[in-house]
């Protein structure tokens, strides 16, 4: 998704890109430039576009300086091609923090998706709205993607999040206005409750089974009747609830 949103801006890139390469390559008493310039990227890999974008911003004053002293440099970033690369690299920087966060040493349980989620679709709906031409462009084509891809994973991230004790059905009635249009969001709010439900019934009925087939293993490996008590306490017990355990978990929030 990033990597197709990247290529809307291809021109601002190449001209870092080919700076970066150039400095690096600079004679020995100008070494400190090459220093500085940064690592290049690779192209295929947009974190390392970022990264590589990041560190030129910080250091654009460098790529100037360079300028002045060297005819040949060509690639020098204009003050609108910079002030695009700041805003590609807060906007960026969202994606670099959410890939640390999915693919680190300490994998997160999937509960947690879905507010990540959540935080790019802003992120592209705030920048669909831009007065920047790059931005929207990049964010247009990012978007379409993650329509697509939103579309193949949305069930299971959800899922996921309701079964978190903290949020439950909340998260989902939060996110997913803000996540599809407002004609439809509804629509997927049920299917997502209607599965839920439906996989509880399914959990429901294989439990039921087990518990059946323990109780009647049990039964034949005992020779002793169930006493009075015992016989007294299971007469005696109260009519189940209409609700189901389902119910009543969606029905609780527990916020720590």
């Amino acid at each position: 998704m990033v990597q197709d949103g990247l290529k809307e801006i291809d021109s601002i890139i190449q001209k870092i890109r080919e700076s970066v390469k150039y400095l690096k390559k600079s004679p020995s008493r100008l070494f400190k430039f090459g220093e500085i310039a940064g690592q290049l990227d690779v192209p295929t890999c947009w974190n390392s576009t970022y990264l590589m974008l990041d560190h030129a911003f910080t250091y654009k004053h460098v790529f100037s300086q360079y300028a002045a002293g060297d005819a040949n440099y060509k690639w020098l970033p204009t003050p609108l091609d910079w002030g695009n690369a700041e805003q590609i690299c807060k906007f960026l920087g969202v994606f670099n923090g959410m890939t640390k966060l999915f693919s680190g040493t300490s994998y997160p349980t999937a509960n947690v998706f879905l507010s990540e989620v959540w935080k790019i679709k802003q992120e592209l709906t705030t920048h669909l709205l831009s007065d920047d031409e790059y931005m929207v462009q990049m964010a247009k084509i990012m978007g379409e993607n993650f329509n697509k891809y939103w579309g193949d994973c949305n069930l299971f991230m959800a899922i996921s999040s309701i079964l978190d004790p903290r949020y439950k059905m909340k998260l989902i009635e939060f996110c997913f206005p803000k996540i599809y249009s407002v004609f439809d969001y509804e629509t997927h709010i049920k299917i997502v409750r209607d599965s839920l439900y439906e996989l509880y019934d399914i959990y429901v009925v294989e439990y039921e089974r087990q518990s059946t087939i323990e109780q009647n293993s049990q039964s034949f490996q005992s020779l002793q009747r169930i006493d009075e008590f015992e016989e007294f306490c299971q007469s005696t017990e109260t009519v189940r609830s209409s609700k189901s355990e389902m119910d009543t978990y969606l029905e609780e929030i527990h916020f720590k």
